[in-house]
């Protein structure tokens, strides 16, 4: 009955809107556990997780009453997530300060001059998306190729398509040069994965004539971009909550029996399925996966854009909780690359410190059928691809007064990405040390 009762709450997405959101924190023991939170189909993969003790997550009411009917000791430590929101408070249950590594001090990033807040709490609106793309391609068409359906033969539900823009010094040539994947918006309720993106773009744009760092990736690379992967269920939040704070997370598909959405991140083929831990049977799940592997149009574009390219490293960001994830997901293990992958992590996140690691070192539980995987373990039809997840920040909605740290703590990242499928090392302070990250793997 208590899963007939959450069933039909989520069913329908009038009653969506007045659904309150809270900050729960979740009490962890041996008889309740991460994988048992994650059957029930919520959404645990955001949020900040104590091993063994507790998760903190965010949370709708119908949500919260599931998780206590499992007999979990539950804590309310926002109760309306929207109402701080509004207010401007800043979400400090869920934020930590995050010292550098200490090799070196974080690089300190300028915020692009083109780059403004959006009109969504801060965050774009999707018009305002495709409008910035547009300005980006008048502005510098000799180093970005202006932004591209995936394809024109088929569409999301709703009928739109999938953008991907390219930045190089030929970006309207295949110039044979290693290619680098960026995705962002998996969930619709992540708007900081599109506007550290739009962030990083202006950067690299605005700073190729006077930065040798960025001549020199963008010369050297073929950097791809989708910024919004899944823009139905975007513009679902965008129309529900035009200020922002929307929190409808899949995309629009109808499943046919009054409830809607997929979780594309649970959507993809490799070991699509698994288990029902791993992703959710059930259509009203947060982490439902869909009918079958690959049946949404915005998993299918990813799967071919990929196919018709030679991507070596790719970030999938999503938002929240200051993790760098990779491979695997779907089971509590290591791959064979495990070196590579555990090198690159602290380069990566070597100026905001993100924890990073595989899926259970660092979410502290499974998932399958999510990009990552697919990316790296899918070795028969194309190469592996050095795929990696940044979940970032405090929260799904921060303030507009934070969103500028957070698109500067990515830059590392998005940076030294590109870097990794080139020669790369580091410089200590003490002896100059030179530390080569085994780029070798990769190329």
């Amino acid at each position: 009955m208590k899963r007939i009762l959450l069933c039909l709450i989520l069913a329908s997405p009038t009653f969506l809107l007045a659904q309150q959101y809270s900050k729960v924190k979740i009490m962890l023991d041996v008889t309740h556990t991460m994988q048992q939170l994650s059957a029930l189909g919520l959404d645990v993969d955001h949020g900040r997780h104590q091993p063994g003790k507790y998760f903190i997550g965010e949370f709708e009411q119908a949500e919260v009453a599931a998780i206590a009917a499992q007999g979990f000791k539950t804590e309310v430590l926002i109760a309306d997530l929207e109402a701080n929101r509004l207010l401007g408070k800043h979400d400090e249950t869920q934020y930590r300060a995050l010292p550098p590594c200490p090799e070196q001090s974080p690089k300190v990033y300028e915020t692009p001059a083109s780059y403004q807040p959006g009109s969504m709490g801060g965050y774009f609106k999707y018009q305002e998306m495709l409008d910035i793309l547009d300005q980006m391609a008048q502005q510098y068409p000799n180093i970005l190729k202006a932004k591209q359906p995936i394809t024109s033969v088929y569409a999301t539900h709703e009928g739109r398509p999938v953008y991907w823009l390219k930045i190089s010094d030929n970006p309207t040539q295949d110039e044979n040069e290693p290619e680098v994947l960026y995705t962002g918006v998996h969930h619709a309720r992540e708007p900081n994965s599109l506007s550290q993106m739009i962030f990083y773009m202006w950067y690299l744009l605005e700073h190729y004539d006077t930065d040798p760092e960025v001549k020199y990736l963008v010369d050297n690379t073929e950097m791809y971009f989708v910024p919004n992967m899944n823009p139905d269920g975007y513009i679902y939040n965008e129309t529900t909550n035009p200020n922002g704070g929307g929190m409808w997370r899949k995309n629009r598909r109808n499943n046919g029996d009054g409830t809607f959405g997929v979780d594309l991140n649970r959507n993809y083929g490799y070991e699509w399925g698994f288990d029902d831990t791993g992703s959710s049977p059930n259509t009203n799940g947060q982490t439902y996966r869909g009918p079958s592997a690959f049946s949404e149009p915005e998993t299918q574009m990813i799967r071919d854009f990929c196919l018709a390219h030679q991507f070596q490293f790719a970030l999938n960001y999503h938002t929240f909780g200051d993790l760098l994830i990779y491979p695997w997901g779907y089971t509590d293990g290591p791959t064979v690359d495990h070196p590579t992958f555990s090198s690159f992590g602290p380069y990566m996140a070597r100026d905001n410190n993100f924890l990073n690691g595989f899926g259970t070192q660092t979410v502290g539980y499974v998932t399958n059928g999510d990009s990552d995987d697919w990316m790296y373990g899918e070795q028969a039809s194309k190469a592996k691809i050095y795929s990696m997840t940044p979940e970032v920040g405090p929260s799904f909605w921060p303030t507009a007064d934070q969103i500028d740290a957070l698109n500067k703590s990515c830059m590392t990242m998005n940076i030294t990405a590109a870097h990794l499928v080139l020669n790369f090392g580091l410089l200590t302070p003490g002896g100059n040390q030179f530390l080569d990250a085994p780029q070798g793997s990769i190329l």
